[in-house]
């Protein structure tokens, strides 16, 4: 498999350590990817909620290792920017993150980020019970992976789910510390709760042993600055602008519906032109 361009991990390593937080949209084909590009976003998320989603399946690590990295594959060769991988647990035990770090590299991926749930994951949003992982099997996984690649390959980033999951932020910290000792390039933190105070005092704690993302799906009201402030060098807005679309189409499908077959002067479409355009200036025509 050839990849177009010539994979810009360098480049991300680079948004990791720069002046000024990165910023990352969610995206869960090429399209979205296109947009998010266009409107100036630093990097792309390959977003397993939106992934998963968009094959009408329910985030609760059915999708394969497979069919994640094609969808990333034809994101990858969409756009010019930094492409990380939203990768669950890995697809199973050490051999299949081995096997995944690898085929991440052929596709010429940035970047895999591996969550520390149990296999087989569920989405953080999700009633119902969830369990962390052993640290020192999720260990194992991150060591399986860094060991499979070089750092201008292709990144291993490591995300707890400790705060989400009710831990404390000492053990929060406890965890992210041995994923960088295992090998994670850089570590990524969530909270189901919108209150920045938990982030911020592991972000406080961590003392930048390594590069420290967000997932900014609570935190609607922290901005760029506030979260650069706190420690974060990474913003990720990894499933935004799925829920946009879902909502987008659904007003646009009943409107229809509602005009009995008219399209209301005021539907918010974008116009064939746009979408054309959006699309020849991928080069890929």
């Amino acid at each position: 498999m050839t990849v177009r361009r010539e994979r810009p991990a360098r480049r991300l390593s680079d948004l990791l350590t720069g002046d000024r937080i990165a910023v990352v949209a969610g995206a869960h084909d090429a399209l979205s990817a296109r947009l998010a590009e266009h409107r100036g976003f630093d990097a792309i998320w390959v977003s397993s909620f939106g992934v998963t989603n968009s094959l009408g399946l329910v985030d609760e690590g059915v999708i394969t290792l497979n069919e994640m990295l094609d969808a990333a594959w034809r994101i990858k060769r969409s756009t010019s920017h930094p492409v990380i991988v939203d990768c669950d647990t890995g697809y199973g035990d050490v051999i299949n993150v081995r096997r995944l770090a690898r085929e991440a590299v052929d596709r010429g991926i940035d970047a895999i980020c591996l969550e520390d749930q149990a296999f087989p994951k569920r989405n953080t949003f999700l009633d119902g019970e969830h369990q962390l992982d052993d640290v020192h099997r999720f260990c194992s996984k991150i060591t399986a992976a860094a060991g499979s690649r070089t750092a201008d390959d292709c990144l291993v980033v490591a995300r707890t789910e400790a705060l989400s999951q009710g831990f404390s932020v000492d053990h929060a910290l406890e965890r992210a510390n041995a994923y960088v000792e295992a090998g994670a390039d850089a570590i990524i933190i969530q909270h189901r709760s919108s209150d920045m105070h938990a982030l911020e005092a592991f972000a406080d704690g961590w003392r930048a042993r390594a590069p420290l993302g967000v997932l900014a799906t609570s935190i609607r009201q922290a901005g760029f600055e506030e979260m650069q402030r706190a420690g974060f060098a990474l913003a990720i807005y990894a499933n935004q602008g799925l829920r946009a679309a879902v909502r987008a189409m659904d007003d646009t499908y009943q409107s229809i519906l509602g005009a009995g077959g008219r399209q209301p002067a005021d539907l918010a479409l974008a116009s064939m032109e746009e979408v054309l355009k959006l699309q020849s200036e991928s080069g890929w025509n």
